[in-house]
């Protein structure tokens, strides 16, 4: 979870910033399909050869790149 909570942290000026600039709409959709499909990928990440990233560590990078699409909302 403490990943999560580093990259929604981390994306909240950036998301207040793109909101005001490309409107509230269009940054919400595209932050919806990147948190989506992220969220999507986490449980097929054990059953996947990894050869660079054990599978805690994969965890770990696709709950943080969850954190940063949400927190772009």
């Amino acid at each position: 979870m403490s990943s999560f909570l580093w990259g929604y942290a981390a994306t909240q000026v950036a998301g207040g910033w793109s909101s005001d600039r490309y409107g509230g709409e269009v940054v919400l959709g595209i932050s919806s399909i990147g948190w989506s499909l992220f969220t999507f990928v986490i449980p097929f990440i054990p059953t996947v050869d990894l050869f660079v990233l054990s599978s805690t560590s994969a965890i770990i990078l696709f709950r943080t790149l969850t954190g940063l699409a949400q927190g772009e909302t």
